[in-house]
């Protein structure tokens, strides 16, 4: 077969989208694949019709198998493209698929914000019909190919031209869709210059997408898109936001108070592993706000508490105890000027925790991770507070010796 056949039964079926590597037409399918990628390894130079036809193949699909991945991978990374190759790649193979639904934000010419949505306030609506690109399952691994060739000098030649399905999958209504584009922002911003995400508006598009990604509660993805947007939202504050400023302060309190306390905690409070995800992220925002998230500590400490307190009507998994724990030991670190008042409340909930610990006649195995937290938070307590060594420390003692000696005692 001539290169153009080869590539035309390289395309990735529609159906693809909901199946996996155990049907057997996609296993026959993934067999074929890398014959034909074989093929085109042997057959010369790769131009960006292949380049982009493989680039489908690079990534980790419910559909592919992982050695067609891995041959996708191999092809790729001995092929060098030139930002022109990224560019044709971009403009021939990316933007045809989503100019039937244009972002109604953005400025498809230069990559820049819209001074007012197009179309309207409804625009949006719209927006979600005819979605063509849904219709090839590979798309969102050819745009993350494409921002890894991609220079950081050279993020103007394409910036009209990547953006666009960026912005697509980050504000799609699906949250699976809305991970991709999650991860594709966390590509971005590896290599972006900062100054382009000022100049264009893309920054604060990014940062108002990325917040709605946080909110997007009680579907089974919310655990894993809070435990990836929010590293890549600090980052965006990072690159966009001057540090000790109001605007760094601002947007790193918006993103603790409105969408982890006031979003989460508040519409998902009883939703332990979006709970557990969104613990698992607050050292991060603790310590970037620093001394500044004193002023949410009537509800980050209890929170903490609540979800190590023992309750026989509600049993906390392992993992959803020792996040609260890590989390409870961060803003004791950073707010140590405003603990004092806290101390109280944290001896008691820590303690009745890991006593309970060492009762439960089916606690069997390991709890070294949990005892060294535990001793961790009592001692950097201490360093805050000293005088709870010869008060509240000696008195929890003289109660229950034997098992909180060794978490007390140094």
């Amino acid at each position: 077969m001539s290169t153009a056949e080869l590539v035309r039964e390289l395309h990735v079926p529609e159906s693809f989208k909901t199946k996996t590597v155990d049907d057997k037409k996609v296993e026959e399918w993934n067999k074929s694949a890398r014959q034909i990628l074989k093929d085109l390894k042997v057959n010369g130079p790769l131009n960006a019709q292949i380049l982009a036809s493989v680039a489908e193949l690079e990534g980790h699909e419910e559909w592919l198998a992982t050695e067609t991945y891995q041959l996708a991978r191999d092809i790729l990374f001995s092929a060098h493209p030139d930002i022109e190759a990224v560019k044709v790649v971009l403009e021939s193979h990316v933007k045809p698929l989503f100019l039937s639904n244009p972002h109604p934000q953005l400025n498809l010419a230069t990559g820049r914000t819209l001074p007012r949505t197009a179309g309207g306030p409804m625009a949006s609506q719209d927006y979600y019909d005819e979605q063509t690109w849904k219709k090839h399952p590979g798309v969102a691994n050819v745009v993350s190919w494409c921002i890894r060739q991609i220079p950081a000098e050279s993020y103007e030649q394409v910036w009209h031209l990547l953006i666009p399905p960026v912005m697509t999958f980050l504000d799609d209504y699906q949250a699976p869709y809305k991970l991709r584009g999650v991860t594709l922002v966390s590509e971005l911003l590896k290599s972006v210059p900062a100054s382009l995400l000022k100049r264009t508006g893309i920054g604060h598009l990014l940062m108002t997408s990325l917040n709605r990604v946080i909110m997007n509660l009680h579907d089974p993805t919310s655990p894993r898109l809070i435990r990836l947007t929010v590293p890549v939202t600090l980052r965006l504050i990072d690159l966009t936001t001057v540090p000790d400023s109001t605007e760094r302060f601002d947007q790193l309190c918006q993103l603790l108070g409105e969408n982890i306390i006031g979003g989460a905690w508040m519409y998902a409070p009883h939703e332990q592993e979006t709970i557990e995800a969104s613990l698992d992220v607050l050292p991060l925002i603790v310590g970037s706000l620093g001394i500044g998230a004193a002023r949410y500590m009537k509800a980050l400490i209890p929170q903490c508490i609540h979800c190590v307190t023992p309750n026989e009507l509600r049993p906390s998994p392992h993992s959803l105890n020792v996040a609260a724990l890590r989390a409870l030991l961060s803003i004791i670190r950073e707010c140590q000027p405003r603990i004092y008042r806290w101390k109280g409340e944290i001896i008691e909930g820590v303690g009745k925790y890991w006593v309970s610990i060492c009762d439960a006649e089916e606690k069997k195995g390991d709890n070294k991770l949990e005892q060294g937290l535990v001793k961790e938070i009592f001692e950097s307590l201490s360093k805050t507070c000293p005088t709870v060594l010869d008060n509240e420390y000696a008195r929890l003692l003289q109660t229950e010796p034997s098992a909180l000696r060794v978490v007390l005692v140094s």
